[in-house]
Order: structure tokens, then sequence, then C-alpha cells
């Protein structure tokens, strides 16, 4: 049987840990600085798209 690794034995130690939500929000946002104008448009988009159903799913 193989012995599952833990999260300690797989994470990159320059990858702030996720429960941190000041990390994560500092991550994403160097993420999305990287990307061109029409990946930040399709990104915008694909998150207007996503409200709106989880709207419509909440009526």
């Amino acid at each position: 049987m193989q012995e599952e690794a833990t999260n300690a034995d797989v994470q990159d130690p320059e990858t702030p840990d996720e429960v941190d939500p000041d990390a994560m929000t500092d991550t994403l946002r160097g993420l999305i600085a990287e990307l061109n104008e029409d990946e930040k448009a399709a990104l915008i988009a694909f998150v207007s798209i996503g409200r709106a159903i989880t709207s419509d799913a909440i009526e």
C-alpha cells in the first residue's frame, strides 16, 4: 500500500499557506497583474457569468 504524502511534504515552501487570506489575496493580485488586457477582460467576463449563474440559482 502506498503511503499518502502529507501537505508539508508536497507544499512548495515558497508558496504562501492557503489558509492565510492576506497571502492568498497578494498571490491573486500578483497573478492578475501579470495578465494582458485580453486575459483580464476574459477573467472579468468569466467571473460575471459565474456570478449571474450563482444568483439565478439562489432565486
